[in-house]
């Protein structure tokens, strides 16, 4: 059968709505072709559902009738046929706008051939990018602009992907998504959300309102995606927020080609299917409503964020990210850093087309054979996007499935019409949610109706996408190690602390950390704010500090050992199951105190970045509800465990024999909080605000 007759057919369904003159053309086609065979002719006739009849005939017309038969050449009967023919029509209603089934084959097809010819260099330049990574005024200000329009711009979470290179399996050893990574001890969706409660804090703490944002998060069928990530919601208790204020949709999957073009299947009726790329996000979301359910709600902003890369929302990059958006009200928006040898990412490029310039992302696979220069002029693309959701509705009217590429890098079951399975490699159509870039047409980068942010590598980027521990990229080990390095320069250049130089990465994976220090993000998360809560600091090497709890300060605090506090309410308190931002949160004061203990146990078999980690001593603090703690002037020695009830305050002191003493009094109400405020040149300065407590005698 000649391609192009396939092209016809497919082109003639796509002008068609009319399902019967869809069917007698399929029809007619198969029956011109000798592809409907006896066999074949009883099963269309047993198919009283319309939409599965068309499919039947479509998987006939493409001569992948392994899917429909047994060797023998009976039809797969029953539940098994009825079951394939439903998830076979989902695909081709999704990809309606290519034909359907067979447009999506012949797509796959046509990109198969693309890689085998010799491409011409494309028109491309370095896009011109906006500096976020310097301490200026005008960051500071557009980081302020973002912050207080906070509650315009919904997050949206890609998390269709399965951690089948992170080894992610349940206790039945299926796989998991990739979202339940315990990096710190934590999932990533919990990592994510974390990191967006940080800045609706800044916003509460700045402005007096809590801003609630909006969370879509995009799943997949895949393993039972959804349903795993409903889990984690659920585990979490939606994080404490409006149940109705988070709204999931799943993506369909997508069938997976050889090389040679055939449908994988390990068996007839079961099609092997895989997700078919993010790109998909933005006509899913309009399909299942979402688009509409941002409006109800007044907001027509979104920033997306993959789920593999915890360090994103360190210090302030992503807030000022929000302000260039918002600023212009600009159409689309690209977080960027320098590249890195040995990645998989996309590489951004500037496209003359015609009469117009375009920002576009060339995928990683596809960057030699484009022959784009390995040189440091180019940015890579990390996933971390700014869109307005008008332009992406206008967008989708003209490419619904934006950057169609096809890798085939996977090994796949060949399922041969005799029975007979073997290895081949292979592919689905995938799609790329930043390519819908290509969309926005400017004149040149100087208009800038799409724009291009840059940070440094070292601040903004580690991913995690293998399990690989002794490599320096792409696994939690090395976010991990970055995440640390980033939490050292916090320490030593922005809160001035007496710290030892951090170890390098071959000291780290033989010896492990040289010091531990990470920290609730509503700590800061800038690190302009958290310099004026931490002064005075001196960490020995091998300590461990950690600081769950935003409502802190100390000033001359020495530590040689481990120093865990954790407030239980860090944020404010529930109303109902609800988070609500307030100063009823566990606080905590240390002047003049030093800790020494024996702290980690660096002889045993700790697991650093997943935070399972032994200790001989340490100290822990753990605030309930709006507890606080205070000590002044004291040395606490060995191991102590501190457990401060909702309520209370635990005052620690020297008494005259040197000994710590512990005094517990009530509180009416907190004692002391921060007051954020707007400085000069875009400045937040802190005020410590101690309040007249009527204690309870």
């Amino acid at each position: 059968m000649k391609k192009e007759h396939l092209q016809e057919l497919a082109a003639e369904l796509i002008s068609s709505s009319d399902e019967e003159k869809k069917y007698e053309r399929l029809l007619s086609f198969v029956k011109k072709e000798h592809l409907l065979s006896p066999e074949a002719k009883k099963v269309v006739a047993s198919v009283d559902d319309g939409k599965k009849r068309l499919v039947f005939l479509m998987v006939v017309a493409l001569q992948q009738t392994h899917l429909l038969f047994h060797p023998t050449g009976a039809p797969i009967e029953g539940k098994a046929l009825r079951k394939l023919l439903q998830k076979l029509a989902e695909i081709d209603h999704f990809y309606s706008h290519l034909g359907g089934l067979i447009g999506y084959h012949l797509k796959v097809l046509d990109l198969l051939g693309e890689k085998q010819e010799v491409v011409a260099p494309l028109h491309i330049e370095p896009p011109a990018a906006i500096d976020l990574s310097r301490d200026s005024e005008q960051v500071r200000a557009f980081a302020l602009l973002g912050l207080k329009n906070l509650g315009q711009v919904a997050e949206l979470y890609p998390m269709g992907g399965l951690g089948a290179r992170l080894h992610l399996q349940d206790a039945n050893k299926e796989p998991l998504a990739a979202a339940y990574l315990p990096f710190l001890g934590r999932d990533l969706l919990e990592i994510l959300v974390r990191d967006l409660e940080a800045r609706e804090y800044l916003h509460y703490k700045l402005f007096g309102k809590q801003a609630n944002v909006l969370i879509l998060i995009m799943t997949s069928e895949q393993h039972q995606n959804e349903q795993q990530i409903e889990a984690l919601l659920q585990k979490h208790h939606h994080f404490h927020r409006t149940q109705e204020r988070i709204f999931l949709f799943s993506q369909p999957l997508a069938p997976v080609l050889t090389h040679e073009g055939h449908w994988a299947a390990k068996r007839p009726g079961e099609p092997l299917l895989h997700p078919g790329g993010h790109g998909a996000i933005w006509k899913v979301a309009a399909q299942k409503g979402a688009f509409l359910w941002l409006r109800e709600h007044d907001v027509g902003k979104l920033f997306v964020r993959q789920i593999n890369n915890p360090l994103a929302s360190l210090d302030r990059a992503l807030l000022p990210f929000f302000g260039v958006g918002i600023a212009d009200n600009k159409r689309f928006g690209f977080m960027a850093c320098e590249r890195e040898a040995g990645t998989s990412e996309g590489t951004l490029v500037c496209q003359r087309v015609e009469n117009h310039v375009c920002i576009s992302n060339i995928e990683y696979s596809d960057v030699k054979r484009l022959h784009i220069e390995e040189d440091g002029a180019y940015l890579a693309n990390l996933n971390i996007l700014f869109a307005d959701l008008d332009h992406i509705e206008d967008a989708l009217k003209k490419e619904p499935l934006p950057g169609l590429m096809i890798n085939m890098k996977m090994q796949v079951p060949h399922y041969h019409a005799s029975g007979e399975c073997e290895e081949k490699l292979g592919g689905r159509l995938e799609s790329m949610m930043q390519n819908i870039s290509e969309s926005v047409h400017m004149q040149s980068q100087v208009q800038q109706d799409c724009f291009v942010a840059y940070e440094r590598r070292s601040k903004i980027m580690a991913a995690i996408k293998k399990a690989d521990g002794d490599k320096k990229i792409e696994t939690p080990e090395s976010a991990y190690y970055a995440l640390l390095q980033n939490n050292h320069a916090l320490l030593k250049e922005a809160c001035l602390a007496k710290v030892a130089p951090f170890c390098s990465w071959e000291d780290f994976l033989q010896k492990g950390p040289s010091h531990i220090f990470y920290y609730h993000p509503a700590l800061g998360p800038t690190y302009e704010i958290i310099s004026q809560k931490l002064k005075g600091l001196t960490i020995d090497s091998g300590s461990e500090l950690e600081l769950e709890l935003t409502e802190f300060f100390c000033q001359d605090l020495h530590l040689s050992g481990a120093l865990n506090i954790v407030a239980r309410q860090p944020l404010g308190h529930l109303e109902n199951g609800k988070q609500i931002y307030s100063d009823q949160s566990g606080k905590c004061t240390l002047k003049n105190v030093r800790v020494q203990n024996d702290g980690v146990d660096f002889s045993a078999d700790n697991i650093y970045w997943k935070n399972q980690i032994a200790h001989k001593q340490r100290m822990q603090i753990t605030l309930e509800g709006s507890g606080e703690f205070h000590a002044e002037d004291v040395v606490f020695r060995g191991e102590w465990q501190i457990v401060v009830a909702d309520g209370m305050r635990t005052v620690a002191r020297m008494d005259a024999n040197g000994e710590v003493v512990l005094k517990q009094e009530p509180l009416e109400h907190p004692s002391w909080h921060w007051k954020y405020a707007i400085g000069k040149k875009s400045h937040i300065q802190l005020k410590r605000v101690q309040h007249n407590v009527f204690l309870t005698r």
